[in-house]
């Protein structure tokens, strides 16, 4: 084998300190920045807090308000992003697993489907599912599972190896399990009663969701990183907690670097940072507000008690002008202040289908129709799922899959139709 050595040229992209931290700062809660603040404040003299003006209290330093907006202890979530940084993939397996992260809601499930996650990093679908799947393994175990059936699956498979049984009956009849439907397991898998039941003995034993939420800090619940209220003009959207207010330079020092060049060379790189932090600032607030001002624009009639409309990061992403991750990462960990409550920004972002006329409706909808058809249905005759998607095609011209059906039907848990046609007792599995 012949060695020699080659002169190679290439070009890509790279990521500069400055545009990782501006990044990362884009994802930062309120709290966050202002810690992160106060650190670059403590290590740059050019930058000081300004005095307190008639905004913040004149008792309450900016210390104090950290500790009021910072909780105590390190979350699970942040300890998701921790592993997944420490995760050796590649640079777009990490990149979909952090937008994946961002998507976790309060249970350890990702509200983000494989399909979103592909459409937004332009990867295949299967590309999406697997670096999903990765999360997995990671603390708390399951975190990641799109819904309860999938982290049961992952429990079976892991606790139980050498089960073929558990998994298919959880994916394709876990309804049928859970209230002992026996009959209808064996005329669709050849499944006997016995085996069907010592398959529920083993289910009993996994856990419902992933153990996100009880490692949880027990911190203060933190106030809202935008608030929304009703004017007689309309509608505002202000950043309460804007640290811009009170960031300010050391006008001392600033007059001597201006003026003295010794003074100039030795404040050189602290000038640097000090203008970039501020800029990054400035940045990280207009991108917060215009991706807000896209949402509730487009979910206004929610706020008159009306149903979301569907909405995908992609449509705020074009709004705003900007790429569908920094939408993400706007809206991750954010909660806005509104006149029907506190909601996390993401919530804003459903899934929805059309109609033949092209006309979009939310899964928020489709289950109100759900609800709406069963409560209707003519007792002892009650629809099945694959009936109850003909009804919404008929009625709603939706086209739902019957398993599209089954799914929501049991995240409002309404029992299957056998279970209300003989209205008998509890479920024999219960998931709290």
């Amino acid at each position: 084998m012949k060695l020699e050595l080659v002169q190679k040229q290439t070009t890509g992209l790279f990521m500069t300190t400055e545009m990782r931290q501006a990044v990362q700062m884009l994802q930062y809660t309120s709290g966050e920045l202002w810690e992160y603040v106060q650190r670059e404040v403590d290590e740059n003299p050019l930058l000081h807090f300004s005095a307190a003006d008639s905004s913040m209290p004149s008792n309450r330093s900016s210390g104090n308000r950290i500790e009021e907006l910072t909780p105590g202890n390190t979350s699970w979530r942040e300890n998701v992003e921790n592993q997944i940084r420490l995760m050796q993939v590649s640079a777009l397996t990490k990149s979909m697993l952090t937008f994946l992260a961002g998507h976790l809601n309060d249970d350890g499930f990702c509200e983000a489907t494989d399909e979103e996650t592909a459409d937004t990093f332009h990867t295949t679908v299967e590309a999406a599912r697997q670096a999903r799947m990765s999360m997995f393994n990671l603390e708390p175990e399951g975190v990641g599972s799109r819904d309860i059936r999938e982290y049961l699956i992952f429990q079976a498979l892991q606790r139980f190896p050498g089960d073929e049984v558990l998994p298919v009956i959880i994916r394709d009849h876990f309804d049928d399990l859970a209230y002992g439907n026996w009959e209808e397991i064996e005329n669709y898998t050849g499944i006997q009663q016995p085996e069907a039941e010592e398959a529920l003995m083993r289910l009993k034993q996994l856990n419902p969701r992933p153990p996100a939420s009880s490692l949880s800090s027990a911190g203060p619940s933190l106030p809202p990183d935008l608030i929304l209220e009703e004017t007689t003009e309309g509608c505002h959207l202000h950043d309460p907690y804007s640290i811009t207010k009170y960031l300010g330079w050391d006008q001392e020092l600033l007059e001597l670097y201006d003026t003295n060049e010794e003074t100039a060379d030795f404040f050189k790189e602290d000038y640097k940072r000090a203008r970039w932090l501020m800029k990054s600032l400035e940045s990280r607030k207009n991108t917060l507000l215009k991706t807000a001002e896209a949402i509730v624009r487009h979910q206004q009639d929610f706020f008159s008690g009306r149903p979301l409309q569907p909405l995908t990061l992609k449509d705020v992403a074009e709004q705003v002008g900007v790429h569908e991750s920094t939408v993400s990462r706007a809206a991750a960990n954010k909660v806005m202040q509104t006149p029907k409550g506190l909601y996390p920004l993401k919530s804003f972002f459903v899934t929805g289908y059309q109609n033949d006329e092209g006309k979009g409706y939310s899964s928020s909808y489709v289950k109100e129709c759900i609800v709406r058809i069963i409560r209707e249905e003519t007792k002892g005759k009650p629809y099945s799922d694959q009936s109850i998607s003909r009804l919404l095609y008929h009625q709603e011209g939706l086209h739902i899959s019957r398993r599209t059906v089954a799914k929501y039907r049991e995240s409002l848990k309404l029992p299957s139709s056998t279970r209300r046609k003989d209205g008998t007792g509890e479920p024999l599995l219960l998931h709290s």
